[in-house]
C-alpha cells in the first residue's frame, strides 16, 4: 500500500503539523461539497465558495508559504461525469497558482487526477494536460494516455 494517497495526505500534513511546533497554521478548502469541514487542533479551516475563489486564490496565496493540492475533480458535477468550468475558466486558476508557483509562494503542488470522479481515465487526463501546461509543469501526459 502506497504511503501517500488521495484519501491520507492530509492527515500526513497534520500529525506533522503536531510533531513540528504548529508549522501548519491554516487549511483552505475549496469544494464543491456543503459537509462541515474537518478540524484540527491549532489549524484554522475555512471554506472559499466558488463565487470567490480567484479573489481567494490570489490573497491567500500572497501570505505566506503554502502546500496546494489541486484535485481535478473540483471541476467536474457532483456525480464526476461532466466538466462544469470551461477551458477558459480553469487556465485562470491555473494561472494564479503558477504566478505564485513561480514567486515561491508554494513550497509544494500536488496534482489529483481523481479518474473516478473526473470523467474517468479520458477527461481526467485531458483537464490534467490543461493544468499542466498552463502551470507550466513538464509532466508526461502521453504517458498517461498510453495507459488508458
Amino acid at each position: 500500500m502506497p504511503l501517500v494517497q488521495y484519501d491520507n495526505f492530509i492527515w500526513i500534513l497534520v500529525a506533522c503539523h503536531a510533531l513540528n511546533a504548529n508549522r501548519i497554521s491554516k487549511i483552505v478548502f475549496a469544494t464543491q461539497e456543503e459537509e462541515p469541514l474537518p478540524e484540527y487542533e491549532g489549524i484554522q479551516t475555512m471554506a472559499v465558495q466558488d463565487s470567490e475563489l480567484l479573489d481567494r486564490l490570489q490573497t491567500e496565496l500572497d501570505n505566506g508559504q503554502w502546500i496546494v493540492d489541486l484535485d481535478l475533480d473540483y471541476f467536474f458535477d457532483a456525480d464526476g461525469k461532466d466538466l462544469i468550468y470551461g477551458p477558459d475558466q480553469i487556465e485562470e486558476i491555473c494561472s494564479v497558482i503558477r504566478n505564485h508557483l513561480h514567486r515561491g509562494h508554494i513550497s509544494a503542488l500536488t496534482i489529483a487526477l481523481s479518474p473516478s470522479c473526473s470523467g474517468e481515465w479520458p477527461k481526467a487526463v485531458e483537464v490534467c494536460e490543461l493544468v499542466c501546461e498552463t502551470l507550466g509543469l513538464n509532466f508526461p501526459v502521453n504517458h498517461l494516455r498510453e495507459r488508458i
